[in-house]
Parts: structure tokens; sequence; C-alpha cells
């Protein structure tokens, strides 16, 4: 194959090397496949940035077997049982806010944080933490962690999530409603927008979201449903979501000053990467794209553009929208 030779300052032919190599991991030596490449014209090697992070990558994992350190696999694992979010999970360790984040990308912890996340793994021992500093978190997460904990729906939020598991018609299929990763798509959506948005255009952009993303995966981002009211599809129970988000802290808004309705702000820079750790490549991708193209819709021009969506024309007033009519959107 053809590269370019940092020695020769040219585009050379070069070869792809992968060899054991001993590497230094927190003053351990440990021996790991290490990949280089060979210029043929003047036998130097070299090692481009993405062979180099693979490296590392192949070192650290032989540290974490050798050393026995929770992987990120098994940090995302256990965060997954109990529902909680990176920042939630640090504080409950008495750590640093953006710390799980650093191990689930690669990031290795000490032995003996590394133990630490283990027994959480335990639920005996990961409730007994949890009772202890609940009150570090916010009442969004206490709320959602407790519904894992004890297998019953939250008292916090009045939304019945078991409505959300089937369709309207028979024939179509949903993933069950995440109203964490509904909350999450609604900042990312704002921070994509990077300037604040009124209430209902946040939630019509939501709408072209989930159904553009189902249009083509055949699976909506969020799981939602939405409902089909005067102004639009909005996420069903959706006055009860915001003000979850708002006393969660997850979304701030206010009042205009000329009173056309409330205006929802972008999220810290800071909050960003723990707000996208909610989503695959693929949904970051179609966040991006949909809102991009809509924020400089006002929000009566957003409900006008619903208005002729078979989505909302088919669909009886307050009832539930069918995700069949993804297929027939206009706009994506």
């Amino acid at each position: 194959m053809t590269g370019f030779c940092p020695y020769c300052g040219e585009y050379r032919e070069i070869q792809i090397i992968n060899r054991i190599e001993e590497t230094v991991v927190k003053s351990a030596s440990v021996s790991a496949p290490a990949i280089f490449s060979l210029c043929e014209q003047c036998g130097s090697e070299f090692a481009d940035g993405d062979q180099m992070d693979q490296s590392l990558k192949n070192a650290y994992t032989a540290y974490r077997k050798m050393a026995d350190i929770v992987t990120p696999d098994e940090i995302i694992s256990i965060r997954n049982q109990y529902g909680i979010s990176q920042k939630a999970y640090a504080k409950l360790l008495g750590l640093g806010e953006l710390t799980i984040n650093s191990f689930e990308h690669g990031s290795i912890p000490s032995k003996s944080i590394s133990n630490l996340i283990r027994l959480t793994s335990q639920k005996k021992n990961f409730m007994e933490l949890f009772e202890k500093n609940k009150d570090k978190l916010s009442p969004f997460q206490v709320s959602k962690i407790e519904s894992k904990l004890h297998n019953v729906r939250s008292n916090f939020m009045a939304v019945d999530l078991d409505c959300y598991s089937e369709a309207a018609e028979p024939n179509s299929t949903y993933e069950r409603a995440d109203w964490e990763k509904l909350i999450a798509m609604l900042q990312l959506i704002l921070f994509e927008a990077a300037k604040p948005l009124y209430k209902m255009a946040v939630l019509k952009i939501a709408f072209y979201v989930d159904f553009t993303f189902y249009k083509r995966y055949g699976v909506s981002i969020s799981g939602w449903r939405y409902a089909a009211i005067n102004h639009g599809p909005v996420p069903n129970e959706w006055k009860s979501i915001i003000r979850v988000a708002e006393e969660a802290g997850s979304i701030s808004f206010e009042p205009d000053d000329n009173e056309l309705g409330d205006l929802f702000y972008v999220p810290e820079k800071n909050e960003i990467e723990e707000i996208k750790s909610h989503f695959t490549k693929d949904e970051l991708q179609v966040i991006a794209e949909v809102t991009r193209k809509l924020k400089d819709n006002s929000a009566t021009q957003l409900r006008n553009m619903t208005h002729e969506e078979d989505a909302w024309k088919k669909t009886s007033h307050a009832s539930l929208i069918d995700y069949k009519h993804a297929d027939t959107l206009t706009e994506f």
C-alpha cells in the first residue's frame, strides 16, 4: 500500500508490521501487539496517529488483564444495570464528574477504584451506596435509579411508560420508551441549534428527529410516542417530560421578552460529552442533520410544516401517531 514516509518526505510503498512490544503502563511493563509502518524505499519504521492510538489501546488492554482492572465495557454494563448516568455514578463513587466518562473511553482507573466499581455490580452493595449518597443526585436521577432498583414505575413522573412499548397499530413495532434519552435528545437539539429555541420548535424538531431515524433504520431514537395536537406532533405527556427535565436541571427556559412563549436555552458545553454518550454515531448524525436544517424556522413555520405530513394529517386529534407514517416524511 502507499503511504507518506516522514523520513523520505514523500509518498512511498509501505508495509504494515504487527509485532509484540514491551510497553510501560502505570510503572508496569506489559507485552502487547504494536502496529508500525515500514517504508520499502528507505527501510525506516514509523507509526501514524491511528497506529499509535491502537498500540496504546492494546497495551492498556494487556495491563487491565494483568492487573485485573475493570474494563470500559464492564463499567457501561454496570451503569446500564441501574439506569444511572456517568455523572451521577461518579457522584455516588465520590469521583470527579468526568471521571467515569474517561474510564469508559479508555483511561485506566486505579486498583482501588476498579475494586469499588466492581463491588457496585452487586445490587446489595450498590443499594447501600445509593442510600448513603442519593442526596447528591438530582430528583430525576434518583427517580430513574429507584425505578430500576425496585422494578416499579417511578412515582416522580406521572407517565405510564408501559403504554409506549406497543404500537397503536398491530403491524408497527417500537422500542421501549426511554425518557432519559428523550430529554438528552432535547438537550442535544438545543446544542446543535447553538441558540435558544421556543418550546414548540424544540418539540417539532424532536418529532422530525425520531421519525427521520425511524424512516432510515426502522427504530426511533428515543422510542417515544408522539401525539397529534393542534400545534402539530409533540411527544406524548410532553408537559410532564418538560417538568421533570426542568426540576432535574437538564433544561432551562424562561418566557422571552416579547411574551411569545418559553425559550429553551443551550446546555453548558461541559455537559455535552455526557449528553452525547447516550447516543450512537448514527443517532448523533441524524440529530445534527435534522436540527441544523430546521433550527432557523420559527415555531409557526415548523407547525405548518408538520401539518403537511401524513403523520399529522392522518391521525385523529390527540391520538398517538403511528411510526408507519415515517415512510412518507416530506422533509427528510
